[in-house]
């Protein structure tokens, strides 16, 4: 998903679709570096300050704003390993890693940007990240919140997403909006202000 974003970024887009699909990178970035603990390579330059800024935020793990996801409050705190994940390097950094694909949330736009890009990804990609929230969701029950796979699921049937400069309208950003909160209001029980909480992984 980092290297579909990096190419994104690359095709001759509109300045709207460049900035989505470099926040994109910057989110699959962070995934990367907290599950690994290296850095990617060819990160847009552009986006370097968010990047960093939220690996400092992570690893500080105290709660504050968050200019990238555009929110005045994030818990920070909640990225502080606790029980079995303490034990090791990997299960600290597993937990963190999963924590900020559990967490991390954007406005809709970018949100039905990466459920897009989801939906366009292949097989491969997806039958990964249903190998870890299908055990995932055996284990702990239903999710509280909405995942991007839902969102990417109904992205063109429902909301009328056939195309990037879709996203880039704001009349059907606001129609999917309406659609996503009729939709899914009672399935999530984590509220934003959206009224539905969607992350990449629930």
């Amino acid at each position: 998903m980092y290297d579909n974003s990096l190419q994104a970024i690359d095709e001759p887009l509109d300045p709207t679709e460049k900035i989505l699909a470099a926040n994109a990178a910057t989110f699959y970035a962070i995934a990367i570096k907290l599950a690994s603990g290296e850095d990617v390579e060819n990160l847009p330059e552009s986006m370097r300050e968010s990047y960093n800024s939220e690996l400092s935020k992570i690893m500080a793990e105290s709660d504050g704003s968050s200019a990238f996801m555009g929110t005045d409050y994030f818990a920070y705190s909640l990225f502080k390993p606790r029980g079995n994940y303490t034990r090791t390097e990997e299960s600290r950094r597993y937990f963190k890693a999963m924590m900020w694909l559990q967490t991390a949330s954007f406005n809709l736009q970018q949100t039905l940007y990466l459920a897009y890009q989801f939906e366009l990804s292949s097989s491969e990609i997806k039958d990964k990240y249903f190998s870890v929230l299908d055990p995932v969701t055996f284990l702990m029950g239903e999710p509280d919140n909405v995942s991007i796979a839902e969102i990417a699921d109904i992205i063109d049937t429902e909301l009328g997403i056939n195309t990037v400069a879709d996203i880039c309208n704001q009349q059907k950003v606001t129609q999917a909006q309406n659609i996503i909160v009729q939709k899914f209001a009672e399935h999530s029980k984590i509220n934003s202000y959206k009224g539905v909480e969607i992350n990449f992984m629930p």
